[in-house]
């Protein structure tokens, strides 16, 4: 009986050593389920803030996207009154040269003009009073 109640002893004592064990690897298995908890959400927290981040990231890409597309409007406007400008010039530069090469060559517009008088008759120049 001595002998069954010391292996029953020895038992117990295997026993009860056994369980502080598991309770002790059930102890450090609660802090990484806490510390996995935590990290979780720590990375929800990331998630939001790329989330957050991108919603900011697109909407300032649209507010460029509306910008250029704004500048090359003003841009292809400016084009054409440019054109405009241009094709405007080329015209006052040819009568500028007309008229230059009028005043250059005023003999030769006299003597047109005296060629058309001597076409004219007299009395229509002179009239009798």
């Amino acid at each position: 009986l001595k002998t069954k109640v010391k292996g029953l002893e020895a038992r117990n004592f295997t026993k009860n050593k056994q369980i502080k064990n598991l309770q002790a690897k059930n102890k450090e298995l609660d802090m990484k389920v806490q510390e996995l908890e935590t990290m979780g959400k720590q990375q929800m927290r990331k998630f939001y803030d790329i989330d957050r981040d991108r919603a900011v990231a697109i909407a300032y890409n649209k507010k460029l996207q509306e910008n250029i597309i704004g500048f090359e409007t003003e841009r292809a406007t400016k084009n054409k009154e440019f054109k405009n400008v241009e094709a405007q010039n080329q015209e006052l530069s040819k009568k500028v040269e007309s008229l230059e090469s009028e005043l250059r060559h005023p003999r030769a517009n006299l003597q047109a003009l005296v060629s058309v008088a001597r076409v004219i008759p007299d009395h229509l120049f002179f009239s009798s009073n």
